[in-house]
């Protein structure tokens, strides 16, 4: 289909409907069958099966589209909540709940040093946590795939999907850069969507 019509979109929208066209057939003939007293359940299942999965190709081929034309630099945030690596467990809890933000960026004299994700922090008793700071429970910079502003949309929500992050730091030669939000680029995937 792809050489016939030279526009992946299309051909995926074609195969997905002829994939939408035999599901639906196939749950006909199963829904028939079970009528005529036979064993019509696994055309009913695969059928639906089949129309759902025709119908997520395509879509998955439109989002992915989408992404590709969302530039790191369209979602960059220049405003992002900062914290030092020395400000005590109890000042970031405040912080959380002050703010509202799940997610800071840890720096030191400019350099991004990590983050501190409420999502990955363990437990720390409360007897601890005017001793524990925020060093101690961050992530550190080595241990996270950090976006470049040379990203692409579908390579920034991969990156956030894959260390289960809401927020990716752009880093150029260890210098933030910024930040890029979950909900930025899901924004901006609704409007491209709906409007493309």
């Amino acid at each position: 289909l792809m050489l016939y019509f030279k526009d992946m979109r299309k051909a995926t929208y074609v195969a997905s409907m002829g994939g939408k066209v035999i599901g639906g057939f196939l749950v006909f003939f199963g829904v028939l069958a079970m009528l005529a007293g036979g064993y019509g359940l696994w055309f009913i299942l695969l059928g639906g099966l089949l129309w759902f999965m025709a119908g997520a190709s395509y879509e998955q081929l439109v989002v992915q589209e989408v992404l590709n034309k969302i530039a790191c630099t369209d979602v960059l945030s220049m405003k992002y909540a900062k914290v030092s690596p020395t400000l005590r467990f109890d000042g970031l809890v405040r912080l959380f709940q002050k703010s509202m933000e799940g997610t800071f960026v840890v720096e030191r004299n400019g350099l991004f040093i990590g983050l501190a994700d409420i999502q990955k922090i363990g437990r720390v008793l409360p007897k601890n946590r005017k001793i524990v700071q925020v060093k101690h429970v961050m992530i550190p910079a080595e241990k996270i795939r950090i976006g470049k502003l040379s990203n692409k949309g579908h390579d920034l929500l991969r990156l956030m999907d894959e260390q289960g992050l809401s927020m990716l730091p752009i880093v150029e030669n260890g210098k933030m850069k910024g930040v890029v939000h979950r909900r930025a680029l899901v924004v901006m995937l609704q409007v491209g969507t709906r409007h493309s």
